[in-house]
């Protein structure tokens, strides 16, 4: 891009001159002497960079990277016209703990050539690449050629909207829509490569292209010009890289990273309590509390951190409530047509919540100070972070953010390097205050690495409530939503009664409860969400009952996986093996129909064990609605696994000693029994069991799929009443008889403005 400064014609006819964000502004990098926990000084040795386990050769254009002591590239060029460049030695021109920076100049036929790197402490490194012609020259092609070692040629992710850009490297593949880059590695590791503008890429074709080789390894190809293209003058692109995980990921199986505040008999669950919107007067910001208000917020906090809890408010660094906050035009991200994006706070809200868009140095400053804000007048520890991608677009040109093409089209600049400068700040602003940082991070599409050093997990798959979950492969899963290859803890958010306001149940589509939790113990990874917090408490129940927090944990696609289905490949198990040597194997079916095997294993797991048949999905057994209700019962190790559904299967020694999993044993049955009273008119009964005090009952609607002794509990999370949303599910059960002889009728009050009808009962 060729580097200058824009003037922004606003209606009212006054002129601002752009300040450049940091996707297009001159590299410059500043000296960082403090390096905020977890990360360590940066360490130079000659060409090469270090920052923690990762480190990056550049003794090419391209850093090639090592993670944990493996090459994630076999090689990598730049060549122009068809040649590969040749760079001269590095000359190190800036170093600080926290940063650094080199450049090398030289010439190459008519052109002379630059490339300036800047490195953050997370190992982010920032590449300009500058041509520049001594007259007129055209030029041909040339293109960033990136290759794969076999063993990282396995996963990619391209970060966008709409379609799942992401699963297994394809033999061949092209992108040809602008998208913010692309990840590709394997499951324990990759680099990510990142384009935020492309102005000045030229040609016809695909930017991206993806292939295999012979060895077996792959291509990542960034085709910068593709056909013959005159540069008059010196033009740079900039390209960013970053070798995963940013940070090592712990063992952390089935461990909860925060709750809500307001769920306080659950509060031991998580070492964080979240408070949602009761530390905001308005959409998300603290500056803008009215001061009365202080007092009860900060008892608020208080009364969490007596309990032991860290506290996380509730905040986004992209928005502003429309109105509360006098938005200066520069804070403002600009769709194409040149205004202003807002959207209303939530369902039935009058308030707009206004997109501000980190290119703005000054709306960064605004945000840094609304978050101390939080934590001096209030003494919150961290936040949880909404809307924290990287895949929009702003084209507001008095920062410097969109462009116009040679045909008169207007084209936004992905927000790449302003949203590393707002999480990077943020997070060495907390640290400064708190001797550590905690941001809990909402993304979409994915863990970008990019931000990925600021974030101490995350929570994805909210974006399936309006895309296709089959889109969501297993390979998909791993490579945008597991975590592990990218660094933080993953967190799978279950959107099931969401996914009705988008018309995918009707498609067959939607977001079941039953597929979200089979991919995500596929990958050790917990889901959470609505409705309440089922199956989580059951999860995190058996975890603790079987002792799997510290088990060995084998995923499906592991070489020495030492579990399968017999005769049915399509099946796929993950295991873990506890310090008692009992086991406990997921079994997927990822596919569209229903399947069944004979599960095997190794001897010395099955040995001398029992084997059982756990259910986390079931309300179905419950004690109350607020009590963990997995259950368990001996079964054969023949399976029979429903479409988009799991089967957890166990092998334990003694599964009778083990408090409390010995109280949860017994599916719960169905035996019909005369009704103490009468069905009343205008409602179907669902299930009868033989406690009439149990009862499942319709509105209205009909009762599609169901099963009956025992009840099939991943075929009950399927059933759909007619229309969505009329149905209540009742579960009351009593410590003592009670005497229902009185009674005619039971009343509830569900709220139809919103989808969640069972959350009133969880």
């Amino acid at each position: 891009m060729t580097r200058r400064l824009f003037a922004a014609a606003l209606s009212l006819g006054v002129v601002l001159v752009a300040t450049p964000a940091p996707e297009t502004a001159p590299l410059q990098p500043q000296a960082r002497e403090r390096v905020p926990p977890p990360f360590a000084p940066l360490a130079i040795d000659g060409n090469a960079i270090a920052a923690r386990d990762r480190r990056c050769d550049l003794s090419g254009i391209i850093p090639l990277p090592r993670v944990g002591g493996r090459d994630i590239l076999s090689g990598a060029a730049v060549r122009l016209d068809g040649e590969a460049l040749t760079p001269p030695a590095l000359t190190w021109t800036l170093r600080s703990p926290g940063a650094a920076a080199a450049e090398r100049r030289w010439q190459h036929g008519p052109w002379s050539i630059q490339t300036s790197y800047a490195v953050d402490y997370d190992g982010f490194i920032t590449l300009d690449l500058t041509l520049s012609p001594a007259a007129p020259t055209t030029l041909s092609g040339l293109t960033l050629d990136l290759h794969l070692t076999p063993a990282a040629a396995r996963l990619y992710q391209v970060p966008a909207w709409g379609p799942t850009r992401a699963g297994a490297f394809p033999a061949s593949a092209e992108v040809t829509t602008p998208a913010p880059g692309v990840w590709a590695g394997a499951a324990d590791g990759g680099l990510g490569v990142y384009v935020a503008s492309f102005r000045d890429w030229r040609g016809p074709g695909a930017w991206l292209q993806l292939a295999r080789d012979d060895t077996g390894g792959g291509l990542v190809r960034l085709a910068v010009i593709r056909g013959e293209t005159a540069l008059t003058a010196p033009t740079t692109w900039r390209f960013g890289f970053i070798a995963t995980p940013v940070t090592p990921p712990e063992t952390r199986h089935w461990q909860l990273h925060t709750i809500s505040a307001t769920a306080e008999d659950l509060l031991h669950l998580a070492p964080n309590a979240l408070i949602w919107s009761g530390l905001s007067d308005h959409y998300a910001t603290f500056t803008t509390n009215d001061p009365a208000g202080d007092a009860a917020r900060r008892g608020d906090v208080e009364r969490l951190h007596a309990a032991g809890r860290r506290v996380l408010a509730y905040t986004t660094y992209a928005h502003v409530e429309e109105g509360d906050v006098e938005a200066p035009e520069d804070w403002c991200l600009h769709t194409l047509a040149g205004g202003r994006h807002a959207q209303p706070v939530g369902p039935g809200s009058k308030a707009r919540r206004l997109y501000c868009c980190p290119g703005s140095a000054a709306w960064v400053d605004w945000k840094i100070a609304d978050l101390e804000a939080a934590m001096e007048r209030y003494g919150v520890d961290g936040f949880y972070v909404d809307t924290s991608y990287v895949i929009t677009t702003c084209a507001n040109a008095t920062h410097d953010h969109g462009w116009t093409d040679t045909d008169g089209t207007r084209h936004g600049d992905f927000m790449v390097w302003s949203m590393r400068e707002v999480w990077r700040r943020a997070w060495e602003t907390i640290a400064e205050r708190r001797g550590e940082a905690t941001i809990y991070a909402h993304h979409k599409s994915g863990c970008p690495p990019a931000l990925a050093g600021f974030t101490s997990a995350f929570c994805d798959g909210e974006q399936y409530t309006g895309s296709s979950i089959r889109q969501l492969t297993l390979d998909a899963f791993q490579a945008q939503d597991a975590g592990r290859p990218i660094g933080p803890p993953a967190f799978f958010i279950e959107q099931y009664f969401r996914s009705a306001l988008f018309g995918l149940r009707e498609k067959g589509e939607h977001h079941n409860p039953a597929e979200s939790v089979m991919l995500a113990l596929l990958h050790d990874v917990l889901p959470v969400g609505h409705p309440g917090f089922h199956p989580l408490r059951e999860l995190l129940a058996l975890r603790d009952d079987l002792g799997l927090a510290d088990a060995a944990w084998t995923p499906y696609h592991a070489a020495d996986n030492p579990w399968r289905i017999e005769d049915t490949p399509d099946l796929v198990c993950s295991s873990y093996r506890t310090a008692r040597g009992d086991t406990l194997v997921i079994v997927g079916n990822p596919t569209y129909a229903p399947l069944d095997g004979r599960l095997a294993g190794p001897a010395e797991a099955t040995t001398g064990r029992q084997a059982l048949q756990i259910d986390v999905l079931a309300r179905i057994g419950r004690r109350t609605a607020f009590t963990p209700g997995y259950r368990w019962e001996p079964a054969a190790e023949r399976l029979a696994v429903p479409a988009r559904a799991l089967v957890l299967a166990a092998f334990v020694r003694d599964p009778d000693a083990l408090e409390p999993f010995r109280h949860q044993r017994g599916f719960f049955r169905v035996d019909p029994v005369p009704r103490r009273q009468p069905v009343p008119e205008g409602w179907a009964l669902l299930a009868d069991h033989d406690d009439p005090d149990w009862i499942f009952a319709s509105d209205r609607g009909t009762l599609t799929v169901t099963e009956r002794d025992p009840v099939d509990s991943r075929r009950a999370l399927r059933v759909e009443s007619r229309p969505p949303r009329a149905s209540a599910a009742i579960m009351l059960e009593f410590t003592e008889p009670r005497d229902w002889s009185g009674a005619t009728a039971l009343s509830l009050w569900i709220r139809p403005d919103r989808p969640y009808p069972l959350q009133a009962f969880d």
